[in-house]
């Protein structure tokens, strides 16, 4: 608090005004107040001085005011006009400091941000929903899935998206019931139509008091929070010159702990009227741990002190508590000791803001736990700033191993995994970048990474999220369907130039007989289908055919497997089969 006269120089101040601006009070007493602390409004109509001087009682503003030393601080200010005799002789200004809020208020939209981040860079479709199992919340992948809009999802039943909503339903409250629940298979339904199997892991998540509010589930394709939302409202206090303008509760107490004097803030505080506080005990109407020990500030001003500052939570005489900042100076008659003023800052909303930025914590942790691939969190020269128990699982190494080591330290190409790392922040993603992450124990999984992005309240770029997605199987299937191919080709290239050359010698010699000896050939569809097929035009052209080296078994198995079999005669053995051919040229001659 300071009183300023009518040409802005500063006449008094109070203790707290001294440490507010960090100087001492010969240095402020006598200058003006735009150089000791100025702010947006200094020279300009809107200055509370010019408008109080024209008439006005009161003014109030938020503000940011700058000390000579550089510091910003945040505050909001109330002004009340000061007169002698009828005549405007200045103004006194109460200042008080928002700096805690402005920085939970902060804290909280970097923590939004952080959220949103988590939630959008999942792969799987990701959603939120209550004790009814309606939706609160879902990702880009969501929509995507269903091919629906979020306002289209949020707050219908999550059940309604799947073929078997009965079972959707019994699944979303066994959650509830279990507190989690793991691979439970539904089938999803988008709007076109489409169908798609999933995989859905789900688990509750808490607030801070331990009370379950609502649950996270994770769809995991297998065919191939709601938003905290913080308002952070001040009342604005009655004032009245000097004492009733502060925004906080202020008492004074005499020596023998009788409440002699208050203000409208502190009258609103215990919730009480005037004369059911005045002359009562201090420690009757707003008790603390203190009261009736040594720390209390009356006894430790009553021996001497001039100040004293403690947080606590004061209770009221209906029972209710209220966390408090208490400022208290010594009150002097005549060099006596007469008492205290007593100072109770308010800080519900801070304390409030503290449990809301614990619970988006465990949120995060939540949103960043309940994915089943490797996820990370890195910065901008790629260092690792967080992981989840996937990736160190994965990886085979802790959290505090992992945390502040380079991404790319734990693929087999570190430096195309840097490259890759470093593309995220050029171009705000990657999508199914292939990478060989290689674990502790030496072991080797091929894994495609897909990466963005997130910002803090202002839109710049602070990290970026980072899941992988495990190729191996896939990659491997990929491998084992081209050397099917290849061998097919050989194989067919063989058979083709078999055929052409057995029927050109059919042609030419006029035979009768020809053997085929498959002995060591598998004997299944793929050998079957072109023998057969030599065989039908070997008997067009007046030849029979012969297949050597195949068991009786072979051939049942291929007839039931659905081969006609009918143009081919089949012995055991090479013998058997010049046996036979033999004995068919023999009876025709």
């Amino acid at each position: 608090m300071c009183v300023i006269d009518a040409d802005h120089n500063i006449v008094k101040v109070n203790k707290t005004f001294i440490r507010m601006v960090d100087m001492n009070e010969d240095e402020i007493i006598g200058k003006k107040c735009y150089d000791i602390f100025s702010g947006e409004l200094c020279h300009s109509e809107d200055c509370p001085l010019e408008k109080l001087k024209k008439g006005e009682r009161f003014a109030e503003h938020e503000s940011v005011k700058k000390r000579p030393d550089g510091k910003e601080i945040p505050v909001i200010v109330n002004a009340a006009r000061l007169e002698q005799n009828g005549k405007f002789v200045g103004i006194v200004e109460d200042f008080k400091d928002i700096t805690e809020r402005k920085q939970s208020e902060e804290e909280i939209r970097d923590l939004q941000h952080y959220n949103r981040g988590l939630i959008e860079v999942s792969l799987d479709p990701l959603v939120t929903f209550d004790h009814e199992g309606i939706i609160m919340d879902v990702n880009e992948a969501t929509i995507r899935a269903t091919g629906r809009k979020r306002d289209e999802l949020i707050g219908t039943p999550f059940a309604d998206y799947f073929t078997d909503p009965d079972k959707a339903y019994k699944g979303a409250m066994l959650t509830f019931e279990t507190g989690e629940v793991r691979d439970y298979e539904l089938v999803m339904k988008a709007k076109n139509g489409t169908e798609t199997i999933v995989s859905y892991n789900a688990s509750v998540y808490k607030d801070q008091t331990g009370k379950v509010v609502g649950a996270f589930a994770a769809a995991r394709d297998i065919t191939e929070r709601k938003q905290a939302e913080i308002a952070l409202s001040e009342s604005k206090a009655e004032v009245d010159l000097i004492f009733q303008i502060a925004a906080n509760g202020m008492c004074v107490i005499d020596a023998n702990y009788n409440i002699v004097k208050v203000n409208k803030t502190f009258i609103r505080m215990v919730d009480m009227d005037e004369d059911e506080i005045i002359s009562k005990k201090c420690y009757d109407i707003f008790r603390g741990k203190l009261c009736h020990s040594e720390d209390c500030p009356l006894v430790k001003l009553k021996k001497g002190e001039q100040f004293a500052e403690h947080e606590s939570v004061k209770l009221r005489s209906d029972g209710k508590e209220i966390p408090v900042i208490v400022n208290a100076a010594r009150l002097e008659k005549k060099g006596k000791f007469v008492g205290i003023v007593e100072d109770f800052k308010d800080i519900t909303e801070r304390k409030q803001a503290e449990e809301e930025i614990h619970e988006l914590q465990r949120y995060n942790r939540g949103l960043i736990e309940v994915s089943l691939d490797p996820l990370v969190t890195f910065d901008q020269e790629g260092i690792i700033m967080d992981v989840n128990t996937a990736t160190i699982r994965t990886t085979g190494r802790s959290r505090n191993e992992l945390i502040g080591t380079p991404f790319a330290d734990y693929f087999t190409d570190p430096e195309k995994a840097h490259k890759g790392a470093m593309k995220v922040f050029e171009k705000g993603e990657i999508r199914d970048y292939e990478l060989v992450m290689k674990p502790k124990d030496g072991t080797q999984t091929t894994v495609a990474v897909n990466a963005s992005v997130y910002m803090d309240q202002t839109g710049e770029v602070v990290g970026a999220f980072a899941a992988s997605r495990d190729i191996t199987l896939q990659k491997k299937a990929e491998h084992e369907l081209q050397e099917t191919v290849n061998r097919l080709e050989v194989y067919t290239t063989r058979i083709n130039s078999l055929m052409v050359t057995m029927l050109d010698q059919i042609t030419v010699e006029k035979t009768k007989g020809v053997i085929l000896d498959i002995s060591g050939l598998p004997p299944d569809e793929e050998v079957a289908e072109p023998l057969i097929n030599i065989a039908k035009f070997a008997r067009q052209l007046g030849a029979t055919c012969i297949i050597t080296g195949i068991k009786h078994e072979a051939v049942q198995r291929l007839t039931d497997a659905g081969a006609n079999l009918a143009p081919i005669t089949t012995e055991k053995s090479l013998l058997d089969g010049l046996r036979y051919t033999i004995a068919m040229i023999d009876e025709e001659e």
